[in-house]
C-alpha cells in the first residue's frame, strides 16, 4: 500500500489508523526518533493478505511513503527551523554523521 505523510510528520513521527482487508481497525505508528525517507519501505509482519489454501495465517504487509513537502515555508517557519537546527539535523541523521551541537560548536 502506499501512504503520503506530511514533512513534518516525516521527521517527527506518524500514526495513522488502517482498516485491514478483514474489516479490523490497526493502528500504524513510526517507532520513536525513526525518520522516515521519500519511498522508504516499511514492513508490518502477519497484516498482508491471506495465504493462499492456509487462510489463517497471514503475509506481510508493505507500506511505501510519500513525503509531502510544502511548496514554501513563510519566514516565521523558517525562523524556527533554523532555531532547532532542523536541516542539519535532517541531513546528517539521514547521512549517518550527526554530532551533537555542543561539539559542533567548539570545531
Amino acid at each position: 500500500m502506499k501512504k503520503e505523510i506530511s514533512l513534518y510528520e516525516a521527521l517527527t513521527g506518524f500514526k495513522f489508523v488502517l482498516e485491514h482487508f478483514d474489516g479490523k481497525k490497526i493502528l500504524i505508528q513510526s517507532s520513536r526518533g525513526d525518520i522516515i525517507k521519500p519511498k522508504q519501505l516499511k514492513t508490518v509482519e502477519d497484516l498482508g493478505l491471506p495465504f493462499f489454501k492456509n487462510s489463517y495465517k497471514s503475509g506481510n504487509l508493505f507500506i511505501i511513503f510519500t513525503i509531502n513537502f510544502p511548496d514554501k515555508l513563510s519566514e516565521p517557519q523558517i525562523k524556527k527551523m533554523k532555531d532547532v537546527d532542523l536541516f542539519y539535523l535532517w541531513f546528517s541523521i539521514s547521512l549517518g554523521t550527526f554530532i551533537p551541537r555542543t561539539k559542533r560548536e567548539s570545531r
